[in-house]
C-alpha cells in the first residue's frame, strides 16, 4: 500500500522544485542562455555538454541549424492546422531564428543545469502522481489533480523544446510561464487538501474577495511582465530604452504593480484585525513584503539600465507572491475541504 506521507512529501519537492526551476529559468533568461543548448532535450548531442568548442565536430552550427529548421517545418505545419499562419509563417521564413550562436561554455552549463532541474522536477512530479493514488478512496480530486500537474508539467519539457526551437519566439516564452502559475496553483492546492488546518478561520467577504482579486492581479502582472520582456528581446535596443518604446505594456505592468502595493496593505490591515497571530496574518504581512521587493526592483531596472541580479530577483519574487496569495486564497475557497489520509 503506498503510503499518505510518501505523497505529501512528493507534493513538497515538486512544489520546491518548481520554484528553484521558475529561479534557474529567470537566470538563463537574465544571462541570454536561452540558446546555450541548440538543441532538445540533449544539448550539443550530448547528454552532459561539453566544456569548450574544440569538443565539438566542425560544422556544429550549420548542423544544429538544419536540425532546427527539420524540426520548425512539422512545428509549422502542426500550427498551420489550428489556423496560426502568421506565427507558421514567421517561423519558416524568419532568418534571424536559423542563425546559430557560437559555443560559449558559461552560456551553456546555465541553460544545462536549467534543464536538469526541469528533469528531477519531472521525476518528482511522476512520484507524486503515483503516491496521490494512496487517496482513491478518501477523494479522486486529489488523484485528478495530481495527474494533471504531472500532465502541464510535461507539457511544460515540450513547450521549453519549442522555445529552443524557435529561438525564444514571441509568447511562446509568455505560454511558458503562464502554465509555471498554473503548476503552482494546483500545488498549493494540493497542499492545502492534505494537511489539516491548525485554526478555524471566518474571514470577511469583503477579505474573501480581497484575496480573489489579488490572485488575479498577480497572475495579469507577471504576464504583462513575461510580455514587457519579449518587447525588449525583440527591440534589440538597449534594454532600458525598449521598454518605452512599448509604453503600452509597460504602462499597464507598471500600474499594476502600485495597485497590487495598494491592496497588499489593505489585506495585511485587514488580516491583522481578522487574525491575529494566526497564518493569514503572517502570510499577508509576507505577501506584502513580497510586493514591495518587486516594486524596488522593478525601479532599480528602470533607473539603472535593467541590472540582471534586479530582474532574477523580479521574477522569482513574483512568481513566490503568486504562490502566496495561492495559499491564502485557498484557505477561504468554498471548495477546499481537507482529506483525513
Amino acid at each position: 500500500m503506498i503510503n499518505p506521507k510518501n505523497y505529501r512529501r512528493s507534493v513538497l519537492l515538486t512544489l520546491v522544485s518548481v520554484y528553484l526551476l521558475i529561479l534557474a529559468g529567470a537566470l538563463v533568461r537574465v544571462t541570454g542562455s536561452g540558446m546555450g543548448c541548440p538543441d532538445w532535450p540533449k544539448c550539443y548531442g550530448q547528454w552532459v555538454p561539453p566544456m569548450d568548442a574544440s569538443q565539438l565536430k566542425p560544422g556544429y552550427q550549420e548542423h544544429y541549424a538544419a536540425k532546427r529548421l527539420t524540426k520548425n517545418t512539422k512545428l509549422a505545419k502542426l500550427l498551420r492546422c489550428i489556423g496560426a499562419e502568421t506565427m507558421a509563417t514567421r517561423i519558416e521564413n524568419d532568418p534571424a531564428i536559423y542563425h546559430e550562436l557560437e559555443f560559449n561554455a558559461g552560456k551553456t552549463w546555465t541553460e544545462y543545469v536549467n534543464r536538469l532541474l526541469g528533469m528531477i522536477t519531472g521525476l518528482f512530479s511522476v512520484a507524486m502522481g503515483i503516491f496521490s493514488f494512496s487517496y482513491r478512496k478518501t477523494n479522486k480530486a486529489v488523484i485528478g489533480l495530481s495527474l494533471l500537474a504531472v500532465f502541464i508539467i510535461g507539457l511544460e519539457g515540450w513547450i521549453g523544446s519549442l522555445v529552443v526551437s524557435t529561438k525564444l519566439l514571441e509568447n511562446v516564452v509568455t505560454i511558458h510561464m503562464l502554465l509555471a502559475l498554473v503548476v503552482v496553483f494546483i500545488l498549493f492546492q494540493l497542499v492545502m487538501k492534505v494537511n489539516t488546518p491548525q485554526t478555524k478561520l471566518n474571514p470577511s467577504v469583503l477579505f474573501k474577495r480581497l484575496t480573489l482579486l489579488m490572485l488575479v492581479m498577480l497572475g495579469v502582472e507577471i504576464l504583462l511582465g513575461s510580455q514587457v520582456r519579449e518587447a525588449m528581446e525583440r527591440s534589440g535596443y538597449d534594454r532600458s530604452q525598449a521598454i518605452f518604446d512599448n509604453s503600452s505594456l509597460f504602462f499597464w505592468h507598471r500600474s499594476f504593480t502600485w495597485g497590487l502595493m495598494i491592496l497588499g496593505i489593505a489585506m495585511a490591515r485587514m488580516a491583522y484585525k481578522l487574525f491575529p497571530n494566526t497564518p493569514p496574518h503572517k502570510l499577508a504581512g509576507l505577501l506584502l513584503n513580497t510586493i514591495l521587493v518587486q516594486v524596488l526592483t522593478g525601479i532599480v531596472m528602470n533607473y539603472f539600465d535593467m541590472p540582471a541580479a534586479a530582474q532574477a530577483i523580479h521574477l522569482f519574487v513574483g512568481s513566490l507572491s503568486f504562490g502566496i496569495a495561492s495559499f491564502i486564497y485557498l484557505q477561504f475557497h468554498k471548495s477546499y475541504k481537507t482529506i483525513a489520509a
